[in-house]
């Protein structure tokens, strides 16, 4: 966009590399200036004029960038960022599969674990076993099977 400065920028704050995912910060006249009387959102939200959009974000090397998931949509499990987005992917390469979505839930070991909702086709099976075991097979994770 015409007079808008971006940055990919790592969670201390620093510009990320080529390829390595960060957060798209977007600074410019077109951005706005802040929330309306919120000074708590203000401070979260803009760091030296520019704004955290909270899309975590890689640029390649040609300057192309792409917008992976979004920060919120992570969740942190064993210490690990993990990317719903990722994850639904990996399930929507099973044939039986027409909708997934992945969610952070409280766990008392990791933290967080993620939780797949998986919509089968019609004539379709999958049962969570198979599901898991192809992610871990994408993975290289060994996953804790329930149900």
């Amino acid at each position: 966009m015409l007079h808008t400065e971006v940055r990919i920028v790592r969670p201390d704050g620093t510009d990320a590399e080529v390829g390595e995912l960060g957060e798209l910060w977007v600074k410019g006249p077109n951005v706005t200036p802040g929330y309306w009387n919120r000074p708590d959102a203000n401070a979260s939200s803009f760091t030296d004029g520019w704004l955290h959009t909270g899309d975590a974000t890689r640029v390649d090397e040609e300057g192309f960038y792409y917008i992976v998931d979004r920060w919120k949509d992570m969740y942190i499990s064993g210490g690990e960022n993990v990317y719903p987005a990722e994850v639904e992917s990996v399930l929507h390469q099973l044939a039986a599969v027409a909708e997934a979505a992945v969610i952070g839930i409280p766990n008392e070991q990791w933290g967080e674990v993620g939780m797949a909702i998986v919509a089968i086709k019609p004539g379709h099976a999958l049962t969570p076993r198979k599901s898991l075991r192809h992610c871990a097979g994408q993975s290289g994770a060994v996953p804790n099977v329930r149900g």
